[in-house]
């Protein structure tokens, strides 16, 4: 029976995954579209940031997944954006640091992820393992043996159960 709820619990969790496909092709189309309308052009880097910032929220927004890395990418597309546009950064060092910055935030969200996931874990087997004794305790047949002595109108009683 454990093996039969497990397996339904297994199959159960397998047909939520969901890839967004065509969440992910919208983006990838509304992206394309910042890339037509505001070129890689001094003077239009913060609007094709803001462009580009739009259609990540908006996949964020229909699909609920990946905000902490939308986040990030807009923060740093935006902040670096605007000294390309001031004259302050070149658009080969704006690319250069938009990456490092990426890429690094990228690793402290997924080293997060993978904590929260963890702890996640950890929790999930705790509950599995006190379910098990739960169910092991209720499982186990119980039996009580009693006896009683005394005199004089005084009665002890000593009762024992066994699982």
């Amino acid at each position: 029976m454990k093996k039969i709820l497990l397996c339904a619990s297994l199959l159960a969790l397998a047909g939520c995954a969901n890839n967004h496909d065509k969440e992910k092709q919208q983006m990838l189309s509304d992206k394309k579209v910042c890339d037509a309308k505001y070129p890689l052009v001094i003077g239009e880097y913060h609007k094709r940031a803001l462009c580009l910032d739009a259609a990540e929220f908006q996949y964020v927004e229909t699909t609920g997944e990946g905000n902490d890395y939308a986040q990030l990418r807009a923060e740093a597309r935006d902040r670096l954006s605007l000294q390309v546009d001031n004259g302050k950064l070149s658009p080969e060092e704006f690319q250069l640091q938009l990456r490092r910055e990426v890429s690094a935030g990228t690793a402290q969200v997924n080293s997060q992820h993978a904590e929260e996931r963890q702890q996640q874990r950890d929790a999930s087997l705790q509950q599995l393992s006190q379910s098990m004794a739960n169910l092991g305790r209720s499982l186990t047949p119980t039996q009580t043996n009693c006896t009683s002595s005394g005199a004089y109108g005084v009665v002890n009683t000593n009762c024992t159960t066994f699982h």
